[in-house]
């Protein structure tokens, strides 16, 4: 009993293995008929390149002090609405 221990972890580790570091190993095909988020954005967004990356942000509200508002990953700006409608009314 105990020596199937090893193996059973050792297959354990692998399958994890394969799972995690698979999708890395297959190649993704370049997307056609794509439109460049400009196109897509709110006609409040603006578009800044910071070290060659596109970086999409908002502004809102007129008085201080400044907030910046970040989402994580795989979020959107969409993540702060209720907080950017309450900047731009008055309230915060």
């Amino acid at each position: 009993m105990r020596r199937g221990v090893p193996i059973v972890l050792t297959a354990v580790v692998v399958v994890l293995f394969i799972l995690c570091m698979g999708p890395f190993l297959v190649p993704v095909p370049p997307l056609e008929a794509t439109v460049p988020p400009e196109q897509l954005a709110d006609p409040d967004s603006r578009f800044v390149e910071v070290n060659g990356l596109q970086v999409h942000y908002k502004t809102t509200g007129q008085a201080e002090p400044t907030l910046v508002l970040l989402h994580g990953f795989g979020a959107s700006v969409f993540s702060w609405r209720e907080v950017m409608l309450n900047t731009h009314k008055g309230g915060l």
